[in-house]
């Protein structure tokens, strides 16, 4: 089975700061300026919420999905979470158990037909988030294209139009 994707160019951009990789990433596959979306939150992310984590890298307030969901729905369009390695977790115990899915091909079918933000970690355990554009993994920090698997991806959010 070969699966074509629906490729978007994306106009990279470079994060303007340490916590805007996500709503940089979002910027990039929204096609908007990084500093549009910005204005439009109302913050930048740096505003440090955490100062007993310094210096941390995560001890800034950052950007949270739903701020980065209420932009695109501003715009008619529709975000999706899937998840790559979905399970449960148990709250007594917390032992996690993996979904089984019949389709061995499930996640690379998402992948190759929408475009999005990949968020997980780095190698060091950072979190972060790279733009999706159904072909290639843009990292915002580097501007550039980087390897999927030198990464934990956790969530896709996959961007759909929004047909009323």
């Amino acid at each position: 089975l070969i699966l074509k994707s629906r490729r978007i160019i994306l106009k990279v951009q470079r994060q303007p700061n340490r916590a805007s990789c996500l709503a940089t990433a979002f910027a990039m596959v929204m096609d908007v300026s990084i500093h549009e979306l910005i204005d439009e939150i109302g913050h930048d992310g740096t505003a440090v919420w955490w100062p007993d984590a310094r210096p941390h890298p995560n001890d800034c307030r950052g950007f949270h999905i739903q701020e980065l969901i209420e932009c695109c729905l501003r715009r008619n369009l529709a975000v999706v979470q899937i998840e790559p390695r979905p399970c449960f977790v148990s709250p007594e115990t917390g032992e996690i158990r993996g979904m089984k899915f019949p389709d061995s091909t499930r996640m690379s079918r998402h992948m190759c037909n929408t475009q999005g933000v990949f968020t997980g970690t780095t190698k060091t355990g950072a979190r972060h988030a790279w733009a999706w554009d159904g072909e290639s993994l843009w990292c915002p920090t580097l501007a550039g294209v980087v390897p999927l698997d030198d990464y934990d991806l956790q969530h896709l959010y996959a961007l759909f139009p929004i047909r009323c």
